[in-house]
């Protein structure tokens, strides 16, 4: 005997092969239940000494009564005339899992359902006909009571009822447009209100007693026993007819109708990713360097270190000689400036504190930024930065080190200082 392979390389390929193996085994189970019933309506059974059909198939197959009736009734609703081997047409693709979920269904929803559809899928339907059935006998007792009249038409008894459900809420923004259309007599793209308001070709809902199908081409609604079948562009009319949208917005329009605002759908909340908690490194205690200050012979130049990034001034402006500052600075000290001790020895200089600032002169016009006194100038590696009057006095600074300057001409813009 030939052997069949089947390759399943994940869940996909899994599900495929067993609904196709259950859309074999639909044929074998209408067979089953064919013979269950014509030795049910034979009495056969009771040559083997059994008193029912189900006595005589729990015993010999351990089915229990459910399931014999259920392989009966799959006979029954779904063979070609109600008895015999062969399954109706219409029914071709349906798992058994499927057929049987469909059993207590009218026959004005099955022929709405299709073999795509999920088993929840139907189960959710039967749901949805159980309450729109209680919703009947309410609004069925109120029209009797009241005695009120009703023009038998589905679409525009229920429209109100639809286009304020939870589920339109969120396709009312693309909707509008077509009713702002069709309120001026305006021609309606049908197809594109049909995939608005079915999204995929296929879907159901319900609204108060009435069941809506929305198929590509049509709506289809039940109520009871009862189906009509509506066109997108009468969809679209009948929303028309809650309420002229003429000179209103949306929001309006929704308010007016529904009593109520219309929800705005908000951005799903970004949850903040779980980091594991790290222990807090213990910071290691620096000692500052203390600050000595050098003797700097007038022929000699202090050799300064070369910093990555750090700015070269002599590209920019003349080298100047380094002098004291004048006399509104008097606070600050020169770095060619000697203290004694008054033992003829020279001791450590005072530093002036390094967050002290030179006041800087902001000018309503002249200059950039730099020599406006705004803003400093940086070296790349911000490790000097100097700070320039438009007098020419500018003040460099290092860490806890400064110097003040004369230049000429501005760093930055190249334009001539002290004029």
């Amino acid at each position: 005997m030939e052997q069949i392979t089947i390759r399943l390389n994940d869940m996909e390929d899994v599900k495929r092969e067993i609904d196709n193996c259950q859309r074999k085994a639909v044929t074998s189970v209408v067979e089953l239940g064919y013979i269950l019933r014509k030795a049910d309506d034979a009495e056969l059974f009771r040559e083997a000494g059994y008193s029912s059909i189900f006595k005589f198939a729990e015993a010999e197959y351990g089915w229990n009564q459910s399931q014999t009736s259920r392989f009966m009734d799959i006979n029954r609703e779904f063979s070609e005339g109600g008895y015999s081997t062969v399954l109706q047409e219409r029914y071709m693709g349906y798992g058994q899992a499927k057929l049987s979920e469909m059993l207590t269904l009218p026959d004005n929803i099955r022929e709405e359902l299709n073999p795509d559809m999920k088993r929840e899928d139907i189960r959710e339907v039967k749901r949805e006909m159980k309450e729109a059935a209680e919703v009947e006998k309410e609004v069925n007792f109120a029209a009797k009571v009241t005695l009120e009249s009703t023009d038998n038409n589905f679409l525009t008894d229920s429209i109100e009822l639809l286009l304020g459900s939870k589920e339109f809420e969120t396709r009312m923004e693309s909707l509008w447009p077509y009713i702002k259309t069709a309120a001026v007599g305006g021609k309606v793209d049908i197809e594109s209100v049909a995939v608005t308001v079915s999204g995929t070709g296929f879907g159901f809902t319900r609204a108060g007693a009435y069941m809506y199908f929305f198929k590509n081409e049509d709506i289809r609604i039940t109520k009871g026993q009862e189906k009509k079948s509506y066109g997108y562009d009468d969809f679209v009319q009948a929303a028309v007819a809650l309420k002229n949208p003429s000179g209103m917005t949306l929001e309006e329009w929704y308010e007016e109708v529904f009593g109520r605002q219309l929800p705005k759908e908000e951005p799903p909340e970004e949850k903040p990713e779980k980091k594991n908690p790290k222990k807090p490194e213990k910071k290691k205690e620096v000692k500052k360097p203390v600050a000595e200050r050098e003797m700097v012979n007038e022929s000699q130049e202090k050799e300064e270190p070369e910093c990555e990034g750090q700015t070269e001034l002599s590209s920019f402006a003349e080298k100047e000689k380094i002098e004291y500052e004048k006399e509104d600075n008097k606070n600050e000290t020169s770095l060619t400036e000697n203290d004694s001790d008054g033992s003829g020895n020279e001791s450590e200089r005072k530093v002036a504190p390094a967050h002290q600032e030179p006041e800087t002169e902001v000018l309503e016009s002249g200059g950039c930024e730099v020599c406006s006194g705004r803003i400093p100038m940086k070296a790349n590696d911000g490790e000097f930065r100097i700070t320039v009057k438009r007098s020419g006095l500018a003040r460099i600074e290092r860490g806890i080190y400064h110097a003040i300057l004369e230049l000429n001409y501005c760093p930055r813009c190249g334009e001539e200082l002290g004029k």
